[in-house]
């Protein structure tokens, strides 16, 4: 189980750091598609380009020292339990347009899988001193 956690985490990790940089990279493009307003510069695109790029290496890092940082462990499954709550709340009771709502509610049961998964990683695996030794 522990190979499958590291894996799911690491393949989570490189998903969303290779998006982040595409978000980055691209987000003049995909202003024009999301319609997300007249803005000359997407800088908020960029902005959340940049946060899922540097969640895909916290990711990354989790799944390479899986016992070595348990307090990133920890506070990223907050993160995700966090940001379930927020897709849920948006996708049923905030947004409009139901393609959108489906999204976020997948969004939602996405970051829900990934807070269980990490609490149980957590539970299960009590050792570990939660500090980086070489």
């Amino acid at each position: 189980m522990r190979n499958i956690f590291r894996l799911v985490m690491g393949g989570t990790g490189a998903i969303e750091a290779v998006m982040g940089l595409t978000i980055v990279f691209f987000a003049g493009t995909l202003q024009t598609y999301l319609a997300t307003g007249n803005l000359y510069e997407p800088l908020y695109l960029r902005i959340l380009g940049m946060m899922d790029f540097n969640i895909g290496l916290a990711y990354l890092l989790l799944a390479f020292r899986t016992d070595q940082v348990r307090e990133l462990n920890r506070w990223s499954a907050f993160m995700r339990l966090g940001l379930s709550i927020l897709f849920f709340a948006e996708g049923f009771f905030l947004l409009k347009e139901d393609s959108l709502r489906f999204i976020y509610q997948f969004l939602g049961v996405f970051d829900l899988t990934l807070f269980a998964m990490q609490l149980w990683y957590l539970i299960a695996h009590p050792s570990g001193s939660g500090e980086i030794s070489e």
